[in-house]
């Protein structure tokens, strides 16, 4: 399968050329992508807020993501799994959601990699993607894998160009303060790794 990754209005443009597409919407939207006319191609619409700063998963309130969010993005994507296929996942930015349940589709395709595997595969993907931490968490949980939210975190702190970018994410109202996006970081990866 082959994974694209967009915001919202390049996939309105080029939506007739993959055989899926995943759609990552806000609940407020009022122009999501969507086909007028019919078409062979098999769309999944999901809405969650762009929030990563609640990473307790068993709080799904408040358009958060949620277990049945990841479950069906990584159930539909199991229908997309020959190399031939084409899957386009998308959220408004391109950035967050999207890149978020890219990993998580690329991991349950690719279960022999590693988490650093996958994620440098998504990189190669989507140069910008930040990950929604909350989504990936929630993967962990439900199909019982690790080191997803480590991985990210460790690559975001190493990396000042991923702090920019997380910090622009803060500049749209993703929960956390843009002034705190490192230290929220840090924090966040003291915790998991005592939790390990």
């Amino acid at each position: 399968m082959k994974i694209t990754v967009s915001n919202l209005p390049w996939a309105k443009r080029h939506k007739r050329k993959f055989d899926g597409i995943i759609s990552i919407e806000d609940a407020s939207i009022k122009n999501g992508l969507r086909f007028h006319n019919a078409t062979n191609t098999k769309h999944l619409i999901l809405r969650f807020e762009d929030d990563d700063s609640k990473l307790d998963i068993e709080n799904d309130k408040n358009g958060l993501p949620n277990r049945h969010d990841v479950e069906k993005a990584v159930f539909f994507a199991r229908d997309f799994a020959k190399d031939t296929d084409n899957l386009l996942i998308h959220c408004y930015a391109g950035i967050s959601r999207s890149t978020a349940i890219a990993l998580c589709v690329l991991s349950d395709h690719n279960r022999h990699k590693s988490p650093e595997e996958l994620l440098k595969e998504l990189y190669e993907i989507s140069p910008t993607a930040v990950p929604n931490l909350r989504v990936l968490s929630l993967y962990e949980k439900i199909f019982d894998k690790q080191g997803f939210v480590s991985s990210v975190l460790a690559a975001e702190l190493s990396c000042p160009e991923k702090i920019e970018i997380r910090k622009r994410r803060s500049r749209a109202g993703n929960g956390i303060e843009e002034k705190d996006v490192k230290n929220f970081l840090q924090k966040t990866f003291l915790q998991i790794e005592q939790n390990m």
